[in-house]
């Protein structure tokens, strides 16, 4: 799992605030501090698609038991996720962001009304922005998607040059 929303969402979550990986900020995606460990999760393909897309989440508030909001997911549902064996609390992801994220899954399978998913595959699958695209970056969404992919590619940049 990799929360990223796009950067509007999380910073208005004050989800920065309560990051506190002591990794250097440049490792960290920057002051949004996206790119944390706390804010990470591998998971194999099918249940990151699944989870990028709110049809599964983990509940914190019942002892972090997965959650399907869909049918496919029987091998994982009502089982737990082990997260004991990180002791350090500065690397381990954060109980605040699965419930945000339990929160839209469940608002997106009741209401519909869970924040659109933004398919990055498509959108950047070979690592590249053809910004002719109007059907990607033509909206709202796409605008501030492109601005969070341009702040978070130029961020190192930007870090070289304040220390220069």
């Amino acid at each position: 799992m990799n929360l990223h929303e796009p950067s509007t969402q999380w910073v208005t979550k004050s989800f920065p605030s309560l990051i506190t990986d002591t990794a250097p900020l440049i490792e960290l995606g920057g002051s949004t501090k996206i790119d944390s460990l706390q804010n990470t999760m591998l998971l194999r393909l099918d249940l990151r698609n699944g989870w990028d897309n709110y049809e599964l989440a983990v509940d914190p508030d019942r002892g972090y038991v997965i959650v399907p909001f869909v049918g496919g997911y029987d091998n994982v549902a009502g089982k737990t996720l082990k997260l004991d064996h990180i002791t350090d609390p500065s690397i381990r992801p954060l109980d605040e962001l699965f419930r945000d994220h339990f929160f839209q899954a469940v608002l997106k399978k009741m209401k519909g009304a869970g924040e659109r998913s933004w398919d990055y595959e498509d959108a950047l699958g070979d690592g590249h922005m053809d910004l002719s695209r109007s059907d990607v970056w033509g909206g709202e969404k796409g605008r501030e998607h492109l601005e969070f992919e341009l702040a978070h590619r130029f961020h190192g940049l930007l870090v070289a040059q304040e220390s220069i």
